[in-house]
């Protein structure tokens, strides 16, 4: 459907999406008109991703929003709002934007994402180890050295294989 729409008329598509957002729309709606959202790559639909993770109550929601922006590429828009996101109050949206920030190949990726490397939670550290292996960035060795310490044998696989990718 997604790729209908946006061959059709991106700007529309993302008009009809978003509706859905300030009707109060069940949440499982909401969640499809993100993964349809993303999926379309438009700056409009980037935006309307910001605003969900930026909005949206549950953070099932504001983790998959922050996954969609991770395809929009370098967009200010959607760095900014994931660097933000890195330091939401839900693991899995922290997990999510600072993939998301590695896989678009965000310049402040280790700069984020260095910090995630002391969360609580260790789904965290190991996604903050990956997004720095992703970014390739010779910043991370650093960190990434420190994190193949780390207590938990994830975040040491992790790391070590980021620093192969570096």
């Amino acid at each position: 459907i997604a790729s209908a729409l946006n061959i059709a008329r991106p700007t529309y598509a993302v008009t009809l999406l978003t509706r859905h957002f300030g009707d109060n729309s069940p949440e499982a709606v909401r969640l499809r008109v993100i993964e349809a959202l993303a999926l379309l790559r438009s700056r409009e639909s980037t935006e309307a991703l910001v605003w969900a993770l930026e909005h949206e109550e549950n953070p099932e929601l504001r983790w998959r929003a922050a996954l969609g922006l991770g395809f929009a590429g370098e967009s200010d828009l959607a760095l900014n709002a994931l660097a933000k996101a890195a330091g939401d109050a839900s693991p899995a949206v922290r997990r999510a934007a600072i993939e998301a920030l590695g896989r678009a190949g965000a310049k402040t990726c280790v700069k984020v994402a260095a910090p995630a490397l002391a969360d609580n939670d260790p789904k965290v550290r190991a996604a903050a180890a990956r997004a720095m292996g992703m970014s390739r960035d010779p910043a991370a060795l650093e960190h990434l050295l420190a994190a193949a310490q780390d207590e938990d044998t994830e975040v040491r696989a992790t790391a070590v294989a980021a620093l192969a990718a570096i």
